[in-house]
């Protein structure tokens, strides 16, 4: 019974380690579509402004 509990909590922290790396991994990539927007979107004032 406690092997069986200890595997629990091992599964459990895997998933919960995977799912943290893929929040995280999704977290950058957010941050970086929304640098490569700024960056766009600043250019683009650029040559309209010109």
């Amino acid at each position: 019974m406690e092997n069986l509990d200890l595997v629990k909590l091992v599964i459990v922290l895997i998933v919960s380690f995977v799912i943290m790396k893929m929040v995280g991994f999704a977290i950058r990539m957010i941050v970086k579509i929304l640098v490569l927007i700024g960056i766009a979107y600043f250019i683009f004032q650029y040559f309209v402004s010109k």
